[in-house]
């Protein structure tokens, strides 16, 4: 999962400033910020140099799970990354802004949208660690030297996602409006299908009991089924031919997976 994830980090940065590059007009020339005389080196510098210490953040953030001697050899590793990735970011802050601009592109939206992937990324790569360090770092089942030296890293790395995130809500705020939009779509599709998405599996999530179902039947129909302590039975909606007033009590809004097949729950 780990490596993955470094892989993924890695390829997306390197993928995105590849080609956000080429679509940068002459306008670098005249923009405040950069390097005089080398404009354009200086977005390639500084958008490449947030790659390596991003990529050795994700590859030593979890010390806290290593044995003594190697560690402490990450924490130093993950103190090291987390604070050039902050210096990093920092540098890289006015390249970030001069990429959200469309008339900074010759191919314009399109670069726009290549930039704004790159620093999602970013972003992304920079607030998994971080969030992963408090969760099982600082408030999992950790001894209390790695709790401290979570600590330490996440502060460290707060100086990267707190102005990544004041910054991707300013500037990015129209991406964050999307993926609500795409979230509520989903919800409403999975919502109105006639399958629907698989709300839990047999005997986990809102059953009440872990036990495995039972079967049994309701109105002469054998494929229905209990769960100990449950007061509901699931069944399958063609399988009910007792009567409309069957039909009207049962819950459509979600359907339940018990083995490889699809049931709903009857509420009478």
């Amino acid at each position: 999962m780990k490596s993955r994830i470094i892989i993924s980090a890695t390829a997306s940065a390197i993928a995105f400033v590849i080609f956000i590059l080429p679509a940068f007009s002459r306008q670098t020339d005249g923009f405040n910020g950069f390097w005089e005389g080398h404009p354009y080196a200086s977005l390639i510098i500084s958008l490449l140099a947030v790659v390596p210490p991003l990529v050795l953040l994700n590859a030593v953030y979890n010390f806290y799970t290593a044995k003594a001697g190697k560690s402490l050899a990450k924490f130093i590793a993950a103190l090291a990354a987390s604070y050039l990735l902050a210096g990093a970011v920092s540098i890289a802050r006015p390249a970030f802004e001069f990429m959200l601009t469309p008339e900074s592109h010759l191919i314009g939206w399109l670069g726009m949208i290549a930039s704004a992937l790159y620093v999602s990324a970013v972003a992304a790569f920079s607030f998994i660690p971080f969030a992963i360090l408090i969760a099982k770092g600082i408030f999992g089942k950790t001894k209390p030297l790695a709790k401290a030296g979570s600590a330490a890293v996440a502060l460290l790395l707060l100086l990267t996602v707190l102005p990544l995130a004041i910054f991707i809500i300013k500037q990015l705020w129209w991406i964050i409006l999307i993926a609500i939009g795409i979230l509520a779509l989903i919800g409403f599709i999975s919502g109105n299908s006639p399958e629907g998405w698989t709300s839990q599996q047999a005997g986990n999530g809102n059953q009440a009991s872990e036990n495995a179902p039972i079967k049994t039947s309701l109105f002469g129909v054998p494929a229905a089924y209990k769960f100990k302590g449950d007061p509901y039975y699931y069944v399958k909606i063609t399988d009910i031919t007792g009567s409309s007033i069957a039909r009207e009590r049962v819950d459509m809004s979600k359907t339940y997976k018990i083995g490889d097949e699809y049931y709903y729950r009857y509420k009478g």
